[in-house]
């Protein structure tokens, strides 16, 4: 799932210091034993994750776009300069209108049209791809590779997404799944 995979990704931020294993987690479905344990733990203890519940992280659920909104504003540090976004799919008061305006705002991660963001719809693989792309060039870190990946199902990843794909694909930041698929709308 792509919330495991984003969970995974930002241990690497963790370091083995700042991590204690014996430190209380509060998600009861995340073991200590299991390898997204340091992630969640350190990205629970930042305010950059809650989970589902108080008690439940749900690490194989997929993830919506207003959660991963809400991801990658709290990791990053982005700035609310969302006054002027409008969507009519967010309401003013819904706990994700901030984060979605924000992260809009910055260009990472943009609405499904001019007027909707995608509320309740679960992040694809090839829409993450896009967005780590976006973030990787944002800041500026070039992505070279020889290896060129031919997907059996590249017939299938949008245009938009093809450019994202190859490149992070290529470098190893994300990966195809069995018998050389993407899996672009997983």
């Amino acid at each position: 799932s792509i919330l495991l995979l984003v969970s995974m990704s930002f241990s690497l931020v963790a370091s083995a210091a700042e991590v204690n294993k014996k430190s209380e987690l509060k998600f009861t479905d995340v073991q200590v034993e299991s390898s997204e344990y340091d992630a969640v733990l350190y990205l629970s203890k930042k305010g950059i994750i809650n989970g589902k519940s108080k008690t439940q992280f749900c690490p194989l659920d997929n993830l919506k776009r207003e959660e991963f909104a809400k991801i990658l504003t709290k990791a990053f540090e982005l700035k609310d300069k969302s006054s002027h976004i409008k969507y009519n799919d967010i309401a003013n008061d819904a706990w994700y209108a901030s984060f979605a305006k924000t992260v809009s705002a910055s260009g990472l991660m943009i609405g499904i049209s001019d007027n909707s963001f995608g509320v309740g719809l679960e992040l694809s693989r090839q829409d993450l791809a896009v967005i780590l792309k976006r973030f990787i060039d944002k800041i500026e870190v070039p992505l070279k590779s020889d290896n060129v990946i031919v997907y059996a199902d590249n017939n299938e990843i949008s245009d938009y997404a093809k450019e994202a794909v190859l490149a992070l694909s290529s470098t190893g930041i994300m990966e195809g799944k069995e018998n050389n698929l993407w899996l672009p709308e997983e």
